[in-house]
């Protein structure tokens, strides 16, 4: 049995069933292999949400329900943040993030524990293979290939989101208050030492549309990213080029009768002004719509709160 203290958080499941098993696996599981535990259930109001859950388990064997603790959240919280609410009354030494469709797959546990005890602070569980159709495959590489491009972040498509967290990594990670929505990132950045534990588990698609994934994945890209940054240059570059061509096209045909690639055009009155205008004031307001992204940028930045750097250890002489 490991001396250690260990806390369970996990999104309460539509299925009230589901929620038993879990609860009563897990359970059976913490007590067989660790010396102290505790469950936590978090259950944010939505249309998945189970109110009386608490009455749903009466029935349940008091000595899996003994160290069970449920939090209920208000309509406005969204699942990421009763996430952070699990893990910000979590007490334990390590903090497992498991969603319910693992009970039958409880062994992943202990397994995720053990793998901690080889000096790593972060253990993911990594798919064996994706599943999915081609086009959310390929999508999903591009997504995570663009993603360790522009951001610098270290990540890989096959991880899942169920992993275990040590204190010193958690207490670190729970120093951001905001932008929950892809976990996987705000891990990256804690910098402890992390690694994955490759099993058979599968995606779970249903209800998953393919636009709110791209949606997320588009509003992922542009808040940790700087794919937006380097667009906005290369736009301005190509718009730049394209206005000097422009114009002096607008200048040949004015006084030559010639465009620029030699072929005659008839002038018009007020033509070539209209079009010189027009490129210049284009570029003005791409440059301004570029220090306006910049300053807000810079805003949701500090907005955000992450840390500033992380330490990894220290070493005294």
């Amino acid at each position: 049995m490991h001396k250690t203290f260990l806390s369970v958080v996990s999104p309460v499941h539509p299925d009230i069933e589901v929620v038993k098993n879990f609860i009563e696996a897990v359970s059976e599981t913490l007590r067989k292999y660790f010396l102290d535990y505790e469950l936590i259930l978090v259950n944010p109001k939505s249309k998945f949400s189970r109110p009386n859950l608490k009455e749903d388990l009466s029935k349940m064997d008091p000595m899996d329900l003994k160290n069970v603790c449920i939090y209920h959240f208000s309509n406005d919280c969204e699942m990421e943040n009763a996430i952070v609410g699990g893990l910000d009354n979590a007490h334990g030494d390590y903090v497992i993030l498991l969603d319910m469709q693992f009970y039958r797959q409880t062994d992943l546990i202990e397994k995720l524990y053990i793998e901690t005890q080889k000096n790593f602070d972060i253990v993911s569980l990594e798919y064996r293979g994706r599943g999915g159709s081609r086009i959310r495959k390929l999508l999903l590489r591009i997504f995570y290939r663009l993603l360790r491009k522009y951001s610098g972040l270290q990540l890989d498509y096959k991880t899942h989101s169920n992993r275990i967290i040590s204190r010193r990594a958690l207490n670190r990670l729970l120093t951001i208050r905001s932008d929950w929505n892809f976990l996987k990132a705000n891990l990256s950045q804690v910098g402890f030492p992390a690694t994955s534990l490759v099993t058979d588990i599968s995606d779970d698609l249903k209800g998953k549309k393919l636009y709110d994934e791209m949606r997320l994945a588009l509003s992922i890209l542009i808040s940790r990213t700087t794919i937006l940054n380097k667009l906005f240059v290369y736009l301005f570059i190509a718009s730049s080029l394209f206005s000097v061509l422009v114009i002096i096209n607008a200048i040949l045909v004015r006084f030559t009768g010639h465009d620029i690639l030699g072929f005659p055009q008839q002038h018009v009155a007020g033509w070539a002004f209209t079009i010189i205008f027009l490129a210049i004031t284009f570029n003005i307001l791409l440059i301004i719509l570029y220090f306006l992204y910049i300053y807000l940028t810079n805003i949701y930045s500090q907005v955000l709160r992450r840390p500033l750097y992380g330490i990894d250890s220290v070493e005294k002489f």
